[in-house]
């Protein structure tokens, strides 16, 4: 059963109308999650508040901070908005100046992928899964996947999965999504998977335009021209097809895979859980301009390239052949990859130099020696870099 009284001060003790908010709120809460780990239990939660920044601070709560220990849908949806992934560069994903302009949220996500543009034409899911057996696999991605397309195809949409995250209708793009993976503790306890994505139901196509930068390599890659022509709204499909309609699909495709499972639904209102303090200090985080755009120094040198795992923009500030700075930016699903990466050159100083770069990737391999797809996109990067500089 997860705790939540401790953050309760005494003075909100005190105070009567906060503490039954909050009681109700730790209720609520402690229902859904304080179950035995292996009894046959799915939760469905639906948030009533497009806020990009509450919504997230709501999702990486329970993910993050509650006991998981069953299968979680979370559907929601946002308004106006556009999320960059993890180590993303929002003055090169975005228009700033339209944004600032026009009054468009701008987010990042604590996961890896690349920049969307959100509004209330756009239904958000994430699935939270705890791995503890068989039944519930490590990439639950599959799984999930299956559902969202099963649950298009039971109203005569044929959708496919395609590249690394994408769902396509006849080739063009319906969904986008990103994953992550927490392998939990020594003792094998505590894995647990977060996949969250968006499907596009009436996007305003031209607020994408006005606002989204997409990379010319990756749309050359993908045989387009621009972000338009490579999306399609669903209501184009089927016009009748709405928020709630999708969300029903969904859910009723997730009891469907988990079939004998007793359903928990709820819907998590803001009133309660902006009170929480723990929600407040991720919403907080996730606000902050520290968090949004970060550092962002002059460099002297920056080289870019496309692998087929992701976009890699290298920014070097170099004084006497001396690595001083550098940051890197990427879609690349691999967030924590990237992370590590940006630490090495934060802990080492290395030489601009084909030596130094073969140094960090050794260093970045021993790091990742345990999962082979990590080792060969070193490779590549430790290839393309002593190439490039």
């Amino acid at each position: 059963m997860i705790n939540l009284t401790k953050g309760i001060s005494n003075s909100l003790l005190k105070n009567k109308a906060n503490f039954l908010q909050k009681k109700q709120f730790l209720n609520s809460i402690n229902y859904w999650f304080s179950v035995i780990p292996h009894e046959k239990k799915v939760h469905i939660l639906y948030s009533d508040y497009n806020n990009i920044h509450f919504n997230l601070a709501t999702e990486e709560y329970l993910y993050e901070h509650s006991d998981l220990k069953h299968p979680t849908l979370f559907l929601w949806r946002n308004d106006k908005t556009i999320v960059i992934g993890r180590h993303q560069n929002p003055w090169k994903e975005c228009f700033i100046q339209n944004m600032e302009k026009d009054n468009i949220n701008l987010a990042r996500r604590r996961t890896g992928g690349g920049a969307v543009y959100q509004d209330l034409g756009n239904s958000c899911f994430s699935f939270l899964t705890p791995i503890f057996d068989e039944s519930l696999p490590l990439d639950s991605k599959k799984v999930n996947n299956k559902i969202l397309l099963q649950a298009l195809k039971n109203v005569g949409i044929e959708a496919e999965f395609s590249g690394r995250n994408d769902l396509l209708f006849q080739g063009r793009k319906i969904s986008g999504s990103a994953y992550q993976i927490n392998l939990g503790k020594t003792d094998g306890t505590g894995k647990k998977a977060l996949h969250h994505g968006t499907m596009l139901l009436n996007v305003d196509t031209q607020n994408v335009k006005q606002y989204l930068n997409p990379n010319k390599e990756k749309l050359k890659s993908k045989g387009v021209d621009s972000v338009i022509s490579r999306i399609i709204n669903l209501q184009e499909v089927k016009p009748d097809l709405d928020h709630k309609m999708l969300c029903d699909l969904i859910e009723q495709e997730f009891i469907n895979h988990y079939q004998g499972y007793e359903v928990i639904r709820d819907n998590l209102k803001y009133e309660s859980l902006q009170n929480q303090p723990k929600i407040k200090e991720i919403y907080t985080e996730l606000k902050s301009w520290d968090w949004i755009y970060g550092h962002t120094p002059q460099f002297t040198n920056t080289i870019e390239t496309r692998f087929d795992w992701g976009i890699v923009d290298v920014n070097f500030q170099v004084n006497n052949n001396v690595i001083k700075a550098c940051k890197v930016w990427s879609d690349c699903l691999y967030a924590d990859y990237i992370t590590r990466i940006n630490q090495l050159f934060n802990e080492y100083q290395f030489t601009y130099d084909q030596s130094g770069m073969q140094q960090l990737c050794h260093l970045v391999k021993l790091e990742f020696y345990t999962n082979p797809d990590l080792v060969k996109f070193t490779e590549q990067l430790e290839d393309w870099l002593k190439r490039s500089i």
